[in-house]
Order: C-alpha cells, then structure tokens, then sequence
C-alpha cells in the first residue's frame, strides 16, 4: 500500500486552512460536506504531501470526542490498496478492528474507505485505488 494523505481533526477549516497556506500548502480542489459522517473536508497539496482538514458539522460528529480529548491533531494515515475487501481481512487478523466500515465517501469520488484501528498504531484509513 502507499499513502494517499494525513488526516486532521480541526475545529475550524477555514483558520486551519490559512495556517497551511503559509506552510506552503495550496487547496486541491473544493472543500465537501460529508453528511452521512457529519464533517467538513478540504484537501491540501504541497510540493510532496496530500493532507485532509477535517472539521465536525456538529456534535454528532465521530472526531468531535477526538477534538475534545486531543484538540487539533494529525489522528490518521490514509492508505491506498488495489483490494479493500482483502487488505481489510489481512489487517483484520492481525489485530485490528474495524471502526467505520466501508463505505463510498464523498471526499474520496465515491470510492470505498475504511477505518482501522490497533492498539499499538492508531487509527488508519484505507481507500480503494
């Protein structure tokens, strides 16, 4: 697998994008609103990175209680697989556990993600190719 993009639960997508626009980051494409996972998206670029600023819509939101405990944080990696179906079953014996199955997203082209987490790591994404 290779990495598509860094997640990041923020509060506010427009602050948290100007910040990223003096590091050097430039916004890759138009921003979403994700109601069945009740966030707002923006994907920025830089010369070598993809990064996803992802802020709750309201408190229904599944990274409002990661804001709460953390503030704003990298919380996952994406990955990109060639068979999601059995990358999932692969990583689901050795440990990890499913916490958002998948499902087509909005903010991925409708492509299939889904969120993993182990113990020892974290929480990833993975997305079809």
């Amino acid at each position: 697998m290779r990495i598509h993009h860094i997640g990041y639960a923020v509060r506010n997508i427009k602050k948290c994008r100007q910040y990223f626009l003096n590091l050097g980051y430039f916004d890759e494409g138009k921003g979403v609103i994700d109601v069945e996972r009740n966030i707002e998206i923006l994907f920025m670029r830089n010369e070598f990175q993809l990064i996803e600023l992802v802020a709750p819509l309201n408190e229904k939101s599944s990274i409002t209680n990661l804001l709460k405990r953390n503030g704003a944080i990298p919380y996952h990696i994406c990955y990109v697989t060639h068979d999601l179906e059995e990358k999932v079953t692969e990583l689901l014996g050795g440990g990890w556990i499913i916490t958002q199955k998948p499902s087509p997203a909005i903010a991925m082209n409708m492509k299939k993600i889904v969120f993993l987490y182990h113990k020892d790591i974290g929480i990833i994404e993975i997305t079809e190719e």
